[in-house]
């Protein structure tokens, strides 16, 4: 059955289209004052890097979680924490840049002090075998538990900090609610360093590629194991991943990994024989297969598919503690907004047990949230595609527009705003409050508000957009080419535009082949 809810799912796939959006007809208003000339503005450091900072400070004083900030002084990023400057950073940091910080931080706050327990052999094993099974959660939790019972040694740590390196990778993140997992992954690393300088880097590794730092990921992948599959996944070797996949003793590793490149790189019927061929038995990872599948070019999620997810997560959730009706939603096949409220409910309805220094709710639902919404997201920019200005009443961006609880009410307006600028219908004044005041969905879906409010955008207007979009943008890689377009061409800053697209490519893939 299992194997039916994933490969059945993929029988939706399609070609893709990108939406063209439109505006009525009426006539413009009378142009608004021209917001003041900006000669220059700072990108701000990585946001998940500014939580790893506060998780830091968390794990070693124990502390309640808090980001730490950047203020931009003389040149250099100033980070703050609880209102104290705790050290700085230069404008374009790069990933070995900030985890060194983070190490050097950690040092700092005392982290081996406050290590100083020994491990059993016997009791890593059992948690060596949820990672080898690629267990993330229930590894992380047993992390959790041996933790808060006082066994506080450097080989947990690492345990911890390899749990939540496979949870980012298992995490799919279209809408970027997902930065406290890789904020508490790469703040685990970097603390396992400061233990050991030569702990984690396969981890390490992988995890630079799975935050955008592909330049750096491909460097350090070289001088792993000829034969190790986080070598081979980063550095694109898909034809001897495919065969370390296909041996008969293969680890779990491997064969995932061969999974999310098959879905990167080939067409839906393709990714699905391969998953089949790997994985008879999905096990714990039937959600993270369904995950993968969402990266397939012609992927076209539609409601069946974010229903096999949403079950697949249900189950998760109740090896967590929640009783929910989502195990059934197969059967059910509720509307939209059912769907999505029920869902705020059952991840709202986590309990204290799951809290540890590794694992806690927090980092949970982030992870639970970005999988659900990046299907849903992926669903209603399909439905939007289609739309046209025959369609008076788009239907599942007003279903969806009756959600009521958490990140779903905000989603609900944002697809509506946008589905009715589709078919002609669209208010510039919505679409604007929705650039300058939605807080819980990520830079692309506003980059989808902000380039519809562009379309119809005189000068002065699109200029006071894009310094709204700027202002939700950070130094991570994916904004930064975001950044070089917006600073060229709708903000007349070439040289700042220039430089920013010379910092994106050198932390890139294509900079790392020209290197090689």
């Amino acid at each position: 059955m299992r194997r039916l809810v994933i490969y059945g799912a993929l029988a939706l796939l399609a070609a893709g289209a990108f939406a063209v959006y439109r505006f009525g007809s009426a006539p413009p208003p009378a142009a608004p004052a021209s917001p003041p000339i900006v000669t220059t503005l700072q990108v701000r450091p990585d946001a998940r890097w500014l939580l790893a900072v506060g998780d830091v400070e968390r794990f070693v004083t124990g502390h309640p979680l808090q980001a730490a900030d950047a203020r931009w002084f003389r040149g250099h990023w100033q980070i703050l924490h609880r209102g104290v400057a705790v050290g700085s950073l230069p404008e374009f940091p790069d990933y070995p840049e900030m985890t060194a910080w983070l190490t050097e931080y950690a040092t700092r706050l005392g982290i081996r002090d406050s290590l100083s327990q020994a491990t059993s052999d016997e009791k890593l094993t059992t948690i060596d075998a949820h990672l080898a099974e690629l267990d993330p959660m229930t590894a992380a939790s047993e992390v959790n538990r041996r933790w808060a019972a006082g066994a506080k040694s450097g080989a947990l740590l690492e345990r911890g900090a390899r749990a939540l390196v496979q949870l980012e990778l298992q995490t799919m993140d279209r809408v970027e609610m997902a930065d406290p997992v890789a904020g508490r992954a790469w703040g685990l690393v970097a603390m396992a360093q400061a233990m050991d300088s030569t702990a984690l880097a396969r981890e390490s590794c992988l995890l630079a590629s799975l935050l955008g730092y592909q330049g750096l990921a491909w460097g350090v992948a070289g001088a792993l194991d000829p034969k190790d599959p986080v070598r081979l996944f980063i550095l694109h070797e898909d034809a001897q991943l495919a065969a370390l996949a296909r041996a008969p003793k293969a680890s779990v590793e491997a064969r995932y990994l061969s999974v999310v490149r098959a879905a990167q790189t080939g067409d839906g019927e393709r990714w699905s024989a391969w998953t089949n061929r790997v994985f008879q038995d999905p096990g714990t990872l039937t959600l993270s297969l369904l995950a993968a599948g969402h990266s397939v070019r012609s992927f076209e999620a539609s409601l069946p598919v974010v229903h096999a997810v949403t079950s697949a997560m249900a189950r998760e959730l109740r090896a967590l503690g929640v009783v929910t009706d989502l195990t059934q939603v197969l059967a059910l096949q509720p509307k939209p907004s059912v769907l999505v409220n029920d869902f705020e409910k059952a991840i709202g309805e986590l309990g204290p047990a799951v809290d540890g220094a590794f694992l806690d709710r927090d980092v949970v639902r982030a992870h639970y949230r970005a999988t659900f919404y990046s299907s849903l997201c992926m669903m209603a920019e399909r439905d939007r595609q289609a739309l046209t200005a025959a369609d008076a009443t788009p239907g599942l961006a007003q279903e969806l527009a009756q959600v009521d609880r958490g990140p779903g009410a905000e989603f609900g307006r944002w697809n509506r705003h946008l589905a009715e600028d589709k078919v002609g219908r669209g208010v510039r004044a919505d679409l604007r409050q929705d650039l300058e005041q939605v807080r819980q969905l990520g830079a692309p879906l506003l980059w989808s508000t902000f380039e519809a409010l562009r379309a119809h955008d005189r000068v002065p207007e699109v200029r006071r957009d894009a310094l709204g979009m700027a202002s939700r943008l950070d130094a991570r890689p994916d904004h930064r080419m975001l950044l070089a377009l917006l600073t060229g061409r709708d903000l007349a800053m070439g040289p700042l535009s220039e430089r920013i697209k010379e910092e994106a490519e050198r932390i890139s893939i294509k900079s790392a082949l020209g290197a090689s």
